[in-house]
């Protein structure tokens, strides 16, 4: 079963950002989120209820309301630039945790090397990177953020019901954000004309934490991160093949040197515990 749900989890990751590029492009980033982000966290406290965790998780709402800003800028990026593009910058969240507590090392400097040589691949002839990237850039850093938070505030709390309470919280930001921008008509004509791909970025997104609680059955968090780096790759080559966007081997390559960067990160995070500190140790919530 173990390699069944890695599998899933790097499936379910490259889907749900296939999704949101395929969902997301023209339409308001906060009707996107509202719409997946909240089918997801019905997802969750379905799957919750069916298997006795569904509580309510104080420590989750303050965790949401930093999620949400990462969320949110995560769908802008992938609703705005090339899917091949910005997928593999995703792995870029390995590169701020080790920068929070960052230890030093023959492999980590390597690391950082090949994080750097893939991002130079991503930058187009003009030298500058697209603002989608500069978006997902900042996803990473709040999804640190929240990383840390969670490690504080999770408290042992059941991972399901902590995600669903958390889905919840990020749900309740993204519907106030469309009705003070009085998007609430256009989220239910979003919902009718598109009610199919909505549920099915839903469930992508909803299917990816749930990947996270079995696959943390088998392995430690590192290792979890470990398998979610892959996406990086997958979701890079599927989207560009998805979408016919341009200059496909040179992104792939970009994926595959961050990739190849984040697990070195993570290999150097395990050889060196507890001195190299990254947000990996506890059980908390994955993008």
């Amino acid at each position: 079963m173990l390699v069944f749900w890695m599998i899933a989890r790097v499936a379910s990751l490259t889907g749900e950002r296939i999704m949101f590029h395929a969902i997301g492009d023209g339409l308001d980033p906060w009707v996107t989120a509202s719409s997946t982000y909240g089918g997801a966290a019905l997802l969750l406290w379905l799957t919750a209820w069916t298997t006795g965790q569904a509580v309510w998780v104080p420590g989750a709402w303050l965790p949401s309301v930093v999620y949400a800003g990462s969320f949110w800028l995560y769908i802008a990026a992938l609703s705005r630039g090339p899917v091949s593009q910005v997928t593999p910058v995703a792995n870029a969240s390995l590169l701020v945790a080790f920068f929070v507590r960052p230890s030093w090392g023959v492999m980590s400097v390597l690391a950082l090397v090949l994080f750097a040589v893939g991002l130079w691949w991503l930058v187009p002839k003009t030298g500058r990177l697209s603002t989608a990237v500069w978006w997902m850039l900042l996803s990473d850093g709040g999804l640190v953020w929240g990383r840390l938070l969670d490690s504080r505030l999770a408290g042992g709390a059941p991972a399901l019901a902590y995600a669903a309470t958390l889905y919840s919280g990020v749900t309740l930001v993204f519907l106030a954000g469309t009705l003070i921008r009085r998007q609430g008509v256009s989220l239910g004509r979003v919902w009718r004309q598109r009610g199919a791909s909505l549920a099915g970025a839903s469930f992508f997104n909803g299917f990816s934490y749930l990947t996270v609680v079995m696959l943390l059955g088998y392995l430690p968090p590192s290792g979890v991160e470990a398998v979610s780096a892959i996406a990086g790759i997958t979701g890079t080559w599927m989207g560009a093949l998805w979408f016919h966007e341009e200059h496909v081997g040179r992104r792939v390559l970009a994926a595959v040197f961050m990739t190849a960067g984040a697990f070195l990160l993570i290999l150097h995070h395990v050889q060196n515990a507890p001195t190299a500190d990254l947000p990996l140790d506890r059980r908390a919530f994955f993008r």
